[in-house]
C-alpha cells in the first residue's frame, strides 16, 4: 500500500511541477505582448526624436502642432509612411516587424530639419 501511495504522490508532484512550469511560460509570453508607442509631431520636431522599440511593436504619430505633418521613412516611404496628419489628428499605428534603424522625415518640414529615428531591437 505504501508503494501505491508513493507512486500516486510522485505522479501528483510531476503534474504539479509541469503545471507550474506552464504558468511561468504563459507569463513570459504575456510580457512580450506588442506595445503601441506614441511619437508627438510638433511644429518642426518629433518628440522623442529617437525612439527605441521591440520587434512587433507599433507607433502612432500624434500631431500636437498647428500645421499638417507626416512621418516618411528615408527610403522614400517604402518602409513606412503615415500620410498627412492634420493638426490635432493621429496616424494609423505602424507595426515594425523587423529589427533595424529607420530614419524618417516630415516631408512638409524636411528643410526645417524635422527628422526622427525608429530603432527596433
Amino acid at each position: 500500500m505504501s508503494r501505491v501511495f508513493a507512486l500516486v504522490a510522485s505522479l501528483v508532484l510531476v503534474v504539479a511541477v509541469a503545471t507550474l512550469g506552464q504558468i511561468g511560460a504563459d507569463d513570459k509570453k504575456a510580457d512580450k505582448k506588442a506595445k503601441n508607442h506614441i511619437v508627438e509631431m510638433h511644429d518642426n520636431s518629433f518628440k522623442p526624436k529617437e525612439i527605441k522599440i521591440a520587434v512587433g511593436d507599433s507607433i502612432t504619430w500624434v500631431n500636437e502642432g498647428e500645421h499638417t505633418h507626416n512621418a516618411v521613412s528615408s527610403d522614400e516611404g517604402k518602409t513606412f509612411n503615415t500620410k498627412a496628419v492634420k493638426a490635432g489628428g493621429k496616424s494609423k499605428p505602424i507595426t515594425f516587424k523587423k529589427a533595424g534603424k529607420f530614419p524618417y522625415v516630415c516631408t512638409y518640414h524636411e528643410d526645417d530639419d524635422m527628422k526622427g529615428t525608429v530603432v527596433v531591437k
